[in-house]
């Protein structure tokens, strides 16, 4: 029984999901690629949500966004966990999907194709 406890309690961490690490190095790569698009490139960033931050506090409001973003999604990851598993893991793959679009999108504009 304390067995079956403990492996109840595992699973109910998103940290324990190969999938939330997946999304949080894409989003580490979605910062990267986008600071090389706007600095070397000459980019606009086609968000105009993250271009209100980008305008108002440059670079940094830009990778702040983002962090916050990231966050965000962890923190609902979380949040949905404690009752409603399906969606925690339907979220944690919607950010690997959306994230990991983004960040091809990037890798052929910074290909110059």
């Amino acid at each position: 029984m304390t067995e079956a406890k403990t492996n109840s309690a595992h699973d109910l961490t998103w940290l324990s999901w190969p999938a939330t690490w997946v999304y949080v190095v894409l989003s580490g790569l979605d910062i990267f690629l986008t600071y090389r698009l706007l600095v070397t490139q000459q980019h606009v960033e086609a968000n105009p949500i993250a271009r209100y931050f980008i305008d108002g506090w440059g670079l940094k409001g830009m990778i702040w966004f983002k962090l916050s973003m990231t966050a965000f999604v962890l923190a609902l990851i979380h949040t949905l966990l404690q009752k409603h598993k399906a969606y925690a893991r339907g979220v944690v793959w919607l950010g690997v999907a959306v994230v990991g679009g983004v960040d091809v999108y990037s890798l052929w504009l910074l290909s110059g194709r």
